[in-house]
């Protein structure tokens, strides 16, 4: 089961989706990782999700962190530190459609 971390930034509820390794597996298996937005327990909707993956040891120190009421410090670790950086392609496109309704 996926680790998912909230906080607001900038006036938006981000979600960040945390992935460790046997959901990773069960991905390049085709099984896809689903999150029921409805049972999120915010009661602000979601404006951006985020996902990383993790190791099983770094899912234990951000679920620590998280335990601890760090959530600013458990986002650093999930993420090591990354900042968004358009120059690099970050929201370059933004999601594309393929195709269903």
């Amino acid at each position: 089961m996926p680790l998912i971390i909230s906080t607001k930034k900038k006036g938006k509820r981000v979600a960040l989706v945390v992935i460790g390794p046997d959901n990773v597996e069960r991905m390049q298996e085709k099984d896809p990782l689903e999150i029921e937005l409805y049972r999120m327990p915010f009661s602000e909707p979601v404006s951006v999700v985020g996902m990383v993956i993790a190791s099983d040891a770094e899912l234990v120190q951000i679920e620590q962190l998280l335990r601890q009421g760090k959530v600013d410090e458990a986002i650093e670790r999930a993420t090591s530190g990354w900042e968004y950086r358009p120059d690099l392609g970050d929201h370059d496109l933004g999601p594309q459609k393929m195709g269903g309704t």
